[in-house]
């Protein structure tokens, strides 16, 4: 079991076949995969140096996007929650990751729909979970069932995922690209928006660990904004995982007081 008073990284080292991942909004570029073993490697290294204890899983042999964690499950505070990904090509991931997540704490599965955990933001009075291509309604209201906050949905367009296009920046300020969500729907009630600069991609997709943010080094501009705003910043370079419709908070699935 996973010790209350630390935070754990899980990862999954990249596999050769990462080019041939999942795409929705972008056009397919080559990939070097030696790159992003590099990158992947290096990303792991600043989540250690941040405190967080890395676990970093081997590559999951003909799952190209294997890598991306964060969606066939949710860390729920105290549990994990396996989802129901919205790709086929992705389902087989939940068993795989469920049984490692088993060996360190409860676990839970959704029963009904589609849902990605990459369209699940988490604050602390409430989740926010985007209505996308991968997350259906079905999938919102089976986690709305079984959480202890309340569950909102929000509508997300030319984007792959909710944390694609928004992030938590701790407090009620969070980091968004307007164009691509509902800053009217209900579950955004209340919140202070930070816009990412509209000509980066990566920009509104950043990993909170604890008071810590890391950004993407593909955001200059956008970083620029957060650091005037006196946040604690930690670029880094994921080039090779933009190219596959993928950002920092894919890559990792936090389980423990730093994440939330």
């Amino acid at each position: 079991m996973t010790p209350k008073d630390r935070t754990l990284a899980i990862l999954r080292t990249p596999g050769p076949a990462l080019a041939e991942c999942e795409l929705t909004h972008l056009d397919r570029v080559r990939i070097d995969a030696a790159l992003a073993a590099e990158q992947h490697a290096a990303y792991a290294s600043l989540l250690s140096t941040l405190g967080l204890e890395v676990l970093t899983l081997d590559p999951l042999e003909g799952y190209p996007d294997a890598c991306f964690v964060e969606d066939p499950a949710i860390a729920l505070p105290g549990r994990a929650v396996l989802t129901r990904p919205g790709a086929a090509s992705r389902r087989g991931e939940v068993d795989a990751l469920g049984s490692v997540l088993r060996e360190l704490v409860p676990v839970e599965s959704l029963d009904a729909g589609s849902l990605d955990g990459g369209d699940v933001l988490q604050l602390p009075d409430r989740i926010l979970v985007g209505l996308s291509t991968r997350t259906d309604a079905a999938g919102i209201e089976a986690l709305g069932r079984i959480s202890r906050r309340p569950v909102h949905g929000v509508r997300v367009q030319g984007a792959l995922h909710l944390k694609t296009v928004l992030s938590w920046l701790g407090g009620d300020q969070v980091l968004a690209d307007p164009r691509a969500l509902d800053l009217g729907a209900a579950g955004m009630a209340g919140l202070q928006v930070v816009e990412a600069d509209p000509d980066e991609p990566a920009g509104p997709n950043v990993l909170k660990v604890a008071e810590e943010l890391v950004v993407s080094e593909a955001a200059p501009r956008t970083v620029e904004r957060l650091g005037a705003l006196d946040l604690s910043l930690h670029p880094v370079d994921i080039g090779e995982f933009h190219k596959a419709e993928a950002g920092l908070t894919c890559l990792s699935l936090l389980i423990g007081p730093a994440a939330h």
